[in-house]
């Protein structure tokens, strides 16, 4: 038997007491019935209508900090996932999101997504066999390349690993959006530092204000005047000045002729046997006055001496190339402070003949019971080697903390650095070799010390507190505080006497 679901409306007598909605009126239907009209609707309803409850005021916390980025890539993932599994924009059928006659009549405003297709297709780790599919529309499903199954609502295992995938893609975008923008401001800055340094245009160090000449243009010439532009001559310029039939001086254009005569001026220079291929391209001092001769010629005899070139030897025998010290003598700067191979020949027999006889004047005062004190002849007397006196002040001034630009701009006035009988290519080197060796340890720098003193011959050290060869050496000045360097000569003087 079958039970009636039928409630009878509530009569005219009814004790429901609730207030209608606005708009809504009650009324008797003939047959007894109460109804409900509502006039602006046009709606009638045997229901009574209840009062819509009151919405609450959205509270926004201004103070609420915002999301890190796991829970952003966290959020967006819930949103995505919420969006493709939401009953009102998905329709039945195929993930391509068909819809039927009645949907297609009653929904226009929403776009046709008849063509929608899968775009691509991503592995979702730690997921396998499911992978997820991004349409060209840009929603997403869920595919079991096993079972053929495609799901638009994410199971609960893969749903939070697409949420973990998103987050790792999310920070990816965001790195790289950072690497991005790093890289664009320092593009700006160099661009700004190259703008800078070109708006300063240094001065050349040749600009001479005489040579200044100001020129007037005329407005006949705009016109197509004939009139040259006028110069205003210089105060110093002779009376006698070429015509102006004659052409200005300037940049003149070589003819086949001029390079002939050239070609042939060099192969007369080649057959000249005091012709020389080397050329020195390396400016005087900074400053400084130009070397005379007698300065060229004492630097090349200090270049001998450093080398440590035997004065028995020969010139033929120094410039052999298949000898090492021959490469490194000619590699020096200073042998080119000679101009040609004719004037370094002859400054070399005059250096052997001095030091020969020097090596007898010495030997004979041994005979006799003297001891010469003197170690370089071509030096003045009393004058210290300069690359001992170099290696002094380096032990006193030099630090890592400035680079060799920087130490010779600073030191640039002191005698150490000005000292023409040293290169200042062989400065840079020192400089550059001592720092790094400052950057070893003290105990390092004591044990190279050491090993110096050790390295010379016992009767090296003869009459003489510190032997040339060491104060000359590098390593010497490894131990800076003079004092200490002075107890480890002493102590090491003390075990030679046993």
């Amino acid at each position: 038997m079958l039970k009636s679901t039928h409630r009878a409306a509530a009569g005219p007598g009814s004790s429901d007491t609730t207030p209608l909605p606005a708009g809504w009126t009650e009324h008797q239907a003939p047959t007894g019935h109460t109804y409900y009209y509502n006039a602006e609707t046009n709606r009638s309803t045997y229901t009574r209508p209840a009062i819509a409850p009151e919405q609450e005021e959205l509270l926004i916390d201004y103070g609420a900090t915002k999301p890190d980025r796991e829970m952003q890539a966290s959020l967006n993932a819930m949103q995505e996932f919420h969006r493709n599994n939401d009953p009102n924009q998905l329709r039945p059928g195929h993930f391509t999101g068909g819809q039927s006659y009645q949907d297609r009549n009653r929904d226009h405003s929403r776009p046709n997504r008849q063509g929608d297709r899968p775009k691509t297709k991503t592995a979702i780790p730690d997921c396998a066999p499911w992978v997820l599919v991004k349409t060209k529309y840009g929603r997403r499903f869920v595919h079991n390349t096993e079972t053929k199954e495609s799901l638009w609502k994410f199971p609960s295992e893969v749903m939070m690993a697409v949420i973990d995938m998103d987050r790792v893609e999310w920070e990816k975008k965001k790195l790289a959006e950072e690497q991005k923008q790093q890289e664009q401001a320092e593009k700006e800055a160099a661009a700004q530092r190259a703008e800078a340094k070109t708006a300063v245009q240094p001065v050349p160090q040749d600009y001479d204000s005489d040579e200044y000449e100001e020129v007037e243009v005329t407005d006949d010439e705009d016109e197509g005047g004939t009139d040259p532009a006028t110069k205003r001559p210089r105060l110093d310029e002779p009376l006698d000045q070429p015509s102006a039939d004659q052409p200005p001086p300037g940049p003149q254009e070589f003819n086949e002729d001029d390079i002939a005569w050239q070609l042939a001026q060099m192969e007369a220079d080649e057959e000249d046997p005091g012709y020389d291929y080397d050329f020195d391209d390396q400016d005087e001092e900074d400053g400084g006055m130009p070397l005379s001769n007698d300065d060229r010629d004492a630097l090349y005899r200090v270049m001998l001496d450093d080398h440590n070139i035997s004065p028995f030897s020969t010139f033929d025998a120094l410039i052999d190339t298949n000898t090492p010290t021959a490469n490194a003598v000619i590699s020096d700067n200073r042998w080119t402070a000679l101009p040609n191979m004719s004037s370094r020949r002859a400054a070399f027999d005059a250096w052997s003949r001095d030091r020969v006889a020097e090596r007898n004047a010495n030997e004979a005062a041994e005979a006799n019971g003297a001891v010469s004190s003197t170690n370089d002849t071509s030096k003045k007397p009393g004058k210290l080697d300069p690359r001992i006196a170099y290696l002094r002040f380096l032990a006193k001034e030099a630090t890592p903390k400035l680079y060799w630009p920087e130490f010779k701009r600073k030191f640039r006035k002191t005698p150490e650095m000005t000292d023409k009988y040293f290169a200042d290519k062989d400065r840079e080197k020192l400089y550059r070799e001592y720092i790094t060796k400052l950057k070893t340890s003290d105990a390092e720098r004591k044990k190279e010390f050491t090993a110096l003193l050790k390295s010379i011959k016992p009767e090296d050290w003869q009459d003489v507190h510190v032997p040339l060869s060491v104060e000359k050496d590098l390593r010497f000045y490894g131990v800076r505080d003079e004092e200490s360097r002075e107890e480890l000569v002493v102590g090491f003087r003390a075990t030679l006497k046993h």
